[in-house]
């Protein structure tokens, strides 16, 4: 028992923490890197005293009276929860939640003044401020720019409710759909903020719940290469759209494999 404690310890000395010394230090460096290219490509965000807000859309169940509770359980075993779950109160999407904690990673050590809201809970200042906003459709924000107003030209979002969604762009003569067998989209999207052209709004979104995921993720974990792609296209502190494109899987942990950014202009 001694001798396997004694190799324990040796290799816990010798191997295992070099390793995660490593993996620390190749963290650390990558979020140095990291910082860099994010102000480069969003210099609003580092302005001293501005304002930085992560929009979540919100979700909201219609009871069918002002009485109406839902009884929460586990199973038939464990029986009911105490307490009550009242539909009147908004939720969000785990989707959403699992995308907004992979931003907050990576922007929270850089923006401590970082906040975290639903859109149906943002002020005018929220308003004003430079906004991140998470998830397509259910979020206001994102309807607002790239579906009411259209404030995304070339890129164009078109919804057919309850069938399916699609981002085009007209002068790339391309169409990228929810409905694709093959591949998945998400997308990473820059612009000025109407409200204040002195701040900034990046949409981070999905045509599809894990799309969304699937985006955040790759945000945070590539924005070095991200920013060499931008650099190269020219556009750097521009207003700009990146289609993240993923190929579809058979495996269950993993259903989204990255295959490629195709990047565009926003006049």
């Amino acid at each position: 028992m001694d001798s396997l404690c004694a190799i324990f310890g040796l290799l816990w000395q010798y191997v295992v923490e070099p390793v995660r010394l490593a993996n620390d230090m190749r963290d650390k460096w990558y979020r140095l890197n990291a910082k860099y290219r994010v102000n480069k490509l969003f210099p609003e965000f580092f302005v001293p005293n501005s304002r930085l807000t992560l929009i979540l859309p919100s979700i909201r169940l219609k009871p069918s009276s002002k009485d109406c509770w839902i009884i929460a359980y586990k199973d038939r075993n464990f029986g009911d929860i105490p307490g009550q779950v009242n539909t009147i109160k908004p939720f969000i999407r785990h989707t959403d939640a699992f995308a907004a904690t992979e931003l907050m990673e990576l922007f929270r050590s850089w923006f401590p003044h970082l906040e975290q809201k639903l859109d149906d809970e943002m002020t005018e200042d929220d308003c004003d401020g430079n906004i991140i906003c998470i998830g397509g459709q259910t979020n206001w924000v994102f309807r607002q720019y790239l579906y009411e107003q259209k404030r995304t030209k070339p890129l164009e979002y078109s919804l057919e409710r309850g069938k399916k969604d699609w981002f085009t762009d007209p002068t790339m003569k391309a169409v990228w759909s929810s409905d694709d067998n093959q591949y998945a989209y998400g997308l990473i999207c820059s612009i000025k903020n109407n409200e204040n052209p002195n701040c900034r709004i990046l949409f981070i979104s999905g045509l599809n719940h894990p799309e969304t995921i699937a985006t955040a993720k790759r945000f945070s974990a590539d924005m070095v290469n991200l920013y060499e792609l931008l650099k190269r296209k020219g556009l750097l502190r521009s207003q700009f759209y990146c289609i993240v494109k993923f190929r579809r899987t058979t495996a269950p942990a993993h259903p989204l494999a990255f295959e490629s950014y195709i990047t565009g202009r926003i006049s």
